[in-house]
């Protein structure tokens, strides 16, 4: 329930929403004789100079290293949804989590007798396709056989998606199977895989503290919404019993 309510709010209240509030506060009681409250809530705010959407970023994306050397043999390859915003006209346009989908799409062409499982929810939306169905043409498209595809359509977060692909796919002890989603996100999925009986070979992907540092301060708030996100994610996890440990490791 806890992990429920976090994903409703987090659509209202983020890292970013916090900053923006502050500055509007600062600037606001600087013209009251509130103006030292005002003046530390800027401070606060002159803080985010400092690369800390990197320095919250860089433990999580370090946490699983990069998928260097390929298994020999796959028998599926595993990719979690949230990386685009299908359109109404049934196109794809491809957010922040972009990159999984190309590392998929790599993957699917390096194995080509590999299953492929896309898991994730569909749009409430009901004139937008769903994203796995939005995947899926998209994949068909460059040239991948959708007929070796499975669409997981149930799930609305990452502990979902592991025991719906988990109940639906049912793998056997031995096969090997890919799981591709975002480096930052890599240690809570494996922890949920994990506690649901399946260790999937990790493939982070789509890497943002290697970035060189931006004044872009919109950049910025976003990636530090995202390590928070991830953070507070790992911490309710573990709380709730959905993982074994609190930051799962290789």
């Amino acid at each position: 329930m806890t992990t429920k309510l976090f994903s409703i709010g987090w659509g209202l209240m983020g890292v970013s929403a916090v900053i923006v509030f502050l500055l509007a506060l600062g600037t606001v009681l600087g013209f009251t004789r509130w103006q030292r409250m005002g003046r530390l809530s800027v401070m606060v705010v002159a803080v985010t100079i400092l690369p800390l959407d990197r320095w919250a970023l860089l433990p999580l994306e370090k946490r699983f290293p990069q998928l260097t050397e390929l298994p020999v043999h796959v028998d599926g390859i595993i990719v979690l949804g949230g990386l685009a915003e299908p359109e109404p006209n049934g196109s794809i346009g491809l957010n922040e989590m972009g990159e999984r989908l190309t590392t998929f799409a790599r993957l699917a062409h390096a194995y080509p007798q590999a299953k492929l499982v896309f898991t994730g929810t569909s749009p409430a939306d009901p004139v937008r396709i769903s994203e796995g169905e939005a995947v899926r043409q998209t994949v068909r498209d460059m040239g991948i056989d959708t007929g070796r595809m499975t669409l997981e359509p149930k799930s609305w977060d990452t502990y979902q998606n592991a025991a719906f692909s988990h109940a639906l796919l049912k793998p056997k002890p031995g096969e090997t199977w890919i799981l591709v989603t975002s480096a930052s996100h890599m240690p809570r999925s494996m922890g949920v895989f994990r506690h649901v009986g399946w260790s999937p070979v990790p493939c982070p992907t789509g890497y943002k503290s290697g970035l060189r540092y931006t004044i872009n301060f919109a950049d910025r708030l976003v990636h530090l919404d995202l390590a928070f996100h991830e953070w507070v994610g790992l911490v309710l996890y573990r709380l709730e019993g959905r993982t074994d440990v609190l930051f799962p490791k290789p």
